[in-house]
């Protein structure tokens, strides 16, 4: 007998998940949940969904759906709600896997506080749950557990993990909070935002540190003793830092962990650079960086395939039937998974992976599919992080974006404007070391100073005023963090809440 599972919070984010799970082997019965209707109907009027789905399995509200016998729910609403609907949900009997992060609410001790409350919730209640952090399902995380287990390490001395997200990137932030605060629950957000505000307590990256610190700690397998961190205030009154209340738009930790070796975190908002998710691991015996296997005598670069688990076939051929309307990639015909790519669900994508010989080699969908597809690969040159960037010739009629290892979109439209005159904006943060170039909308290029626009090159360090922003980030502000108030309750007052 296989789960039965509920879907809670179907926004953008939410929705693009819905196809997976329900296809799953594994899930005989799916229930929808939304506070706004019409999100649950688009979602219930696709055909695959009427052998799982039934028009009693649709809720309005987390307390209905708590009260139903499903056997686990799948958060993933507002973050700053996670941790309470998670309780919520293990107390009515429910396991839960919940969207990242636990939750993200300008508070740190409350939010340490809710950490606490959901270990104890789930000792508790014997319920299991499960934070969906990506990073830990990455290739290169899968592969280094595996070399961990296996003692190629050696001893652990040290590792590093970052997660570059300037605001104005690709994946825009300042779109994800206007799509965030313009729902029913955005305006509740924003209302107890203001409270936080003007109770003192700040936000900041390290609030969600999930991405850079979950591949070095699961690999290992260890936890954080000692940890300072500092951060960079924006400098130029940001709308989008003063209207989250962060303190510092971008945070670098070190860390000293259980094991003995340290741990360098960054979480960066405002820099120079594209969108990075990364983690190099370094051993006594052996080190991992860069998709690459280092000993003392040899480099031995890894593909993906070598790198993760594959999956059950009755999963792939699930997936395979959802493969236009989802992020998952696999070669059907060799069973080799692909991890999931970073990019929108409006059309179908092609996967590739290097070859021997220098190139990348296709390998989803198969050549029959991609004869229909219009597309044909003309150049690939390899990028700087050594992954292969494949210049596509399209059809007009077929409009896609080509995504490899999740890092870099690349259309026959950039490819152009990169080749000849790359758009430059102000960033802060602009990389100019080795002569490179660096922004958040283009990749690396070689540029020479006689050949960076003016605006670009290599400025004087000098002496910034102290801005607003700056005066609100001011030491005092950790100083006495532990005075301020929560605005719900107190730790105390939650572990005396009835069961």
């Amino acid at each position: 007998m296989g789960i039965h599972l509920g879907l809670v919070g179907l926004g953008s984010f939410g929705s693009s998940f819905a196809d997976l799970f329900m296809s799953h082997p594994l899930v005989d019965r799916i229930a929808l949940c939304d506070r706004e209707p019409e999100r649950m109907a688009a979602i219930a009027s696709r055909p695959s969904w009427q052998k799982k789905l039934q028009p009693s399995d649709l809720y309005a509200s987390l307390d209905e759906i708590c009260h139903s016998d499903l056997d686990a729910l799948v958060i993933i609403t507002q973050p700053w709600l996670h941790a309470a609907q998670c309780v919520q949900a293990m107390e009515a009997g429910k396991h839960v896997y919940s969207a990242v992060p636990i939750t993200n609410i300008p508070d740190d001790n409350e939010i340490l506080d809710w950490c606490d409350r959901l270990v104890e919730t789930v000792k508790r209640t014997g319920k299991h749950y499960m934070l969906g952090e990506t990073t830990y399902y990455r290739p290169q995380t899968i592969f280094c557990r595996r070399k961990a287990a296996e003692g190629a390490f050696g001893d652990f001395v040290y590792s590093e993990g970052e997660y570059f997200h300037d605001v104005d990137a690709k994946t825009n932030l300042r779109e994800v909070m206007r799509r965030r605060t313009s729902s029913a629950s955005g305006q509740e957000w924003i209302a107890l935002r203001e409270r936080y505000k003007a109770a003192g307590a700040l936000n900041g990256p390290m609030h969600y540190p999930t991405h850079s610190t979950s591949g070095p700690i699961s690999v290992m397998g260890a936890h954080a003793l000692k940890v300072c961190c500092w951060g960079y205030v924006n400098q130029t009154d940001d709308g989008y830092f003063i209207e989250d209340g962060a303190a510092f738009s971008n945070e670098t930790a070190l860390f000293y962990m259980s094991n003995g070796a340290t741990m360098r975190i960054c979480e960066h908002r405002e820099i120079g650079h594209t969108e990075r998710e990364i983690f190099r691991v370094y051993g006594t015996q052996a080190s991992f960086e860069n998709d690459t296997w280092v000993d003392k005598l040899s480099e031995t670069p890894v593909s993906l395939a070598e790198m993760r688990d594959p999956l059950p076939d009755e999963v792939i051929e699930a997936f395979r039937e959802v493969n236009q309307t989802s992020d998952f990639m696999a070669d059907m015909a060799a069973r080799t998974p692909i991890w999931p790519m970073n990019s929108s669900k409006r059309s179908p994508r092609i996967a590739f992976q290097p070859s021997t010989s220098g190139k990348p080699c296709a390998i989803w969908p198969p050549a029959s599919l991609r004869t229909s597809l219009h597309c044909a690969m003309a150049n690939c040159s390899p990028s700087q992080t050594g992954a292969m960037r494949p210049l596509l010739e399209q059809s007009p009629s077929v409009r896609k974006t080509i995504t490899h290892h999740g890092r870099k979109s690349w259309s026959p439209q950039f490819v152009k404007r990169q080749a000849t005159q790359p758009r430059f904006r102000r960033a802060p943060g602009m990389e100019t070391k080795n002569s490179n170039w660096s922004s958040p909308q283009a990749g690396k290029s070689p540029c020479s100073a006689q050949t960076m626009p003016p605006s670009f090159l290599p400025r004087r360090s000098k002496l910034r005023s102290i801005t607003p922003s700056a005066r609100r980030a001011s030491a005092s502000w950790r100083a006495d963090a532990r005075a301020r108030p929560s605005l719900s309750m107190t730790s105390a007052d939650r572990r005396q809440q009835p069961s």
